[in-house]
């Protein structure tokens, strides 16, 4: 009956952990996720639609990458929300199977109950919960450290014993390199069981070496490439500053973090326990190693993040546990209502993460207002990148991070959507939504601007009937960029390739403003790199800025696409438009615009759509 009563309590406490890892968890991919998840997420998914073992983002060892690949396998070289929704579905899956094995784990080394004390108190963790919502591999690393911590206890008079704790190493290596730091906690484990300390140790590392590199092949076949990987993600952790000078202030903000994940009773539970431990110091030296030792490497890194010490987690739950089994030895009712006040900070720190998740951001809100007044075929400038706007609706116009080129930008558009950290000039603009978040857990504060007609620029289109037109190739074709008529273009004889170009030498200096290149009907005859050189004396030519006036030609309306090109009022007397890309099509325009200002700064009447 005890076990029956323990098995459904184990089944509670999963459910449980499954509840808060899988709520929410498409959260935020109405827009552009994190770089780090992008990153996972993306060379997966190359990973699965090339066929090969190839994770391609060096910085990483490869087992990560072959657990998500299968999944995102349907959604192609360029996952989409679906994608990273099945992403972080992996990730939550090994983040309830660490529960599970907190559980069997202190089972083992305690009993039953202080299993199941250790397994709620890592399913209502804060911080478990929140990494367990992003596509990172410290919680599979979690998974695989707790195996690992399992099959050390196996090891014994039977080599093979040792070869599979080898192997559960391995994979913890082969998901992060942190994992390396398991290998003094095998050390102790095997100085400390009986058997052949020798030949074990060889059929371990054996097994680890073997399972490691099947993970990841491409150490060996890119093995340049990937040393240069892991010293790019050394220097982004040690390369600045002796270690030793962070070393307080890093123990100090990981003592808060195991604080955050155990809640304050769970904290003072976890450092009872680590007393009693200590004088259990065989049963625990395997884990108290690794758990230090994690501790120290993160302590002296130059980056500080919570989710750094999720792998650890485990450890900490089970001396929590411990210390749960001193105060309940002979004292029941002392030992429930800790284990409830241990549980009920973290158990209300995480649903108030899962309630935060649910509620619109800042993006959000500015993603709706935004369809909720702009006609379809607006353009939108955002400061904010990939803020998730309706592509197939708008045209979105991404910033560029030069305050000049912004400013045009935001008066060639409709509306502009502009975030505090790189405000735009708004003066002219007229201001229809402020946003400002509660907590910066609710997103960044935004304002929506509209743009009045007053404050567009009067741009004046020159008459190229005066202008003189050469090309690169294609020169009984250049009529056709003035004749009016859509339908048909000038283009290169041959295919894309750097040193094509197209001059307009003008009659006068004019004061340049802006550049359009109708495409017609032929939009797959767009530049790919283009540059444009202006000269103010028909022989010193400068390359000039460019902001690009409206979205890639591959999200535009089929019959109007166009490239523009928005650029600080210059006087010039001729420009060239230098292509320096390569492409399998030809390029081609079939009508050239160039818009001018009676003077420079003239904004007094609307410009073209």
């Amino acid at each position: 009956m005890e076990g029956t009563r323990a098995r459904w309590a184990l089944a509670a406490i999963l459910f449980l952990a499954a509840v808060l890892r899988f709520t929410a968890l498409s959260w935020g991919l109405r827009h552009a996720p994190h770089w780090d998840e992008r990153v996972f997420v993306e060379n997966a998914a190359r990973m699965a639609a090339q066929g090969d073992l190839d994770h391609r983002f060096y910085e990483y060892p490869g087992l990560f990458f072959l657990f998500l690949a299968p999944v995102l396998a349907v959604a192609g070289p360029h996952p989409e929300a679906l994608g990273y929704l099945a992403a972080r579905a992996v990730v939550a899956a090994f983040g309830v199977a660490g529960v599970f094995l907190a559980s069997r784990l202190g089972s083992r080394m305690m009993g039953p109950r202080a299993g199941l004390a250790a397994a709620l108190m890592l399913a209502v963790s804060p911080v478990d919960v929140r990494t367990a919502h992003m596509v990172r591999p410290d919680v599979v690393l979690q998974a695989f450290v707790l195996l690992a911590f399992l099959a050390l206890l196996g090891i014994g008079e039977r080599p093979a014993r040792d070869a599979r704790a080898g192997a559960a190493v391995g994979a913890a290596i082969a998901v992060k390199f942190t994992g390396l730091l398991l290998a003094p906690s095998y050390v102790a484990q095997r100085l400390l069981a009986p058997g052949p300390r020798a030949r074990g140790a060889l059929f371990a590392c054996a097994a680890a070496l073997a399972v490691a590199l099947c993970a990841t092949p491409y150490a060996l076949l890119h093995h340049e490439g990937f040393a240069r990987g892991v010293h790019v993600q050394w220097n982004a952790h040690y390369g600045h500053g002796p270690a030793l000078r962070r070393f307080g202030a890093g123990v100090s903000f990981y003592l808060r973090v195991i604080a955050l994940s155990l809640g304050p009773v769970g904290a003072a539970l976890c450092a009872f326990g680590a007393g009693a431990a200590a004088r259990e110091w065989r049963k625990w030296l395997p884990l108290g190693l690794f758990a230090i030792l994690l501790l120290a490497a993160l302590a002296t890194a130059q980056r500080r993040y919570d989710r750094l010490l999720v792998p650890a987690l485990g450890v900490f739950v089970l001396l929590a546990a411990r210390g749960l089994l001193t105060i309940a030895r002979g004292r029941p009712a002392a030992g429930w209502l800790a284990a409830l006040a241990a549980v009920a900070f973290p158990l209300v720190s995480s649903a108030a993460y899962l309630r935060q998740l649910r509620r619109p951001s800042t993006w959000d809100q500015a993603v709706n207002f935004v369809g909720s007044q702009a006609p379809p075929g607006s353009r939108i400038l955002s400061t904010e990148r990939d803020l998730g706007l309706d592509r197939q609706r708008f045209e979105v116009l991404p910033a560029t991070g030069s305050a000049p080129l912004d400013d045009l930008l935001a008066r060639n558009a409709d509306l502009v959507v502009a975030g505090a950290g790189r405000p735009l000039d708004p003066t002219g603009l007229r201001s229809l939504l402020a946003l400002t978040p509660d907590r910066p857990q609710d997103g960044p504060p935004l304002v929506v601007y509209s743009v009045p007609d007053s404050a567009r620029p009067r741009y004046a289109p020159f008459p190229l009937a005066r202008a003189q037109l050469t090309a690169s190739e294609g020169a009984d074709m250049l009529d056709r960029m003035r004749d009016g008529r859509l339908d048909t273009d000038w283009h290169t004889t041959a295919r894309q390739h750097p040193g094509q170009w197209l001059q307009v030498d003008l009659p006068e200096a004019v004061v340049l403003a802006r550049v359009e290149l109708a495409l017609g009907r032929r939009g797959q005859r767009h530049g790919r790199d283009l540059h444009l050189m202006v000269t103010q004396d028909g022989q010193d030519w400068r390359r000039v800025r460019a902001a690009a006036g409206r979205a890639p030609v591959e999200e535009q309306a089929a019959d109007g696409a166009s490239e523009v090109f928005l650029v600080e009022p210059v006087r010039v007397r001729g420009l060239r438009l230098e292509q320096m890309g390569r492409g399998e099509r030809r390029w081609g325009i079939a009508e050239l615009r160039l818009d001018t200002l009676p003077e420079v700064g003239t904004v007094t009447a609307p410009g073209p759509r």
